[in-house]
């Protein structure tokens, strides 16, 4: 699957979250998260993914304040299944770090 219909799949799951895409911004986030979005085992996240996945977003944004809640909000947020590009987009937004994305 090519990338854009990662991205157009990613919007739809913003969408149903209640949440206006950005499409620039998503675009970046689908590049941020790298070839990660292309394997099934990996686009989607799941419970035990998190600690990881937390992990990746740490090294890109630096420790953040209530870190660990913002994640908990965003999983919430989303319905299964959890894109980890969409939780990425959902953390990016709350945190403002849209810049260091390039």
């Amino acid at each position: 699957m090519k990338q854009e219909a990662h991205i157009a799949r990613y919007a739809e799951a913003l969408t149903a979250a209640g949440i206006e895409p950005d499409f620039d911004l998503l675009h970046r986030v689908t590049m941020a998260c790298g070839p990660l979005i292309y394997a099934p085992a990996t686009e989607v996240l799941t419970l035990a993914d998190l600690p990881a996945f937390r992990k990746s977003l740490i090294r890109k944004f630096g420790p953040l304040p209530a870190f660990d809640e913002a994640i908990q909000a965003a999983w919430e947020t989303c319905a299964e299944p959890r894109y980890r590009a969409v939780l990425f987009y959902i953390l990016t937004r709350h945190f403002g770090k849209a810049a260091s994305l390039g």
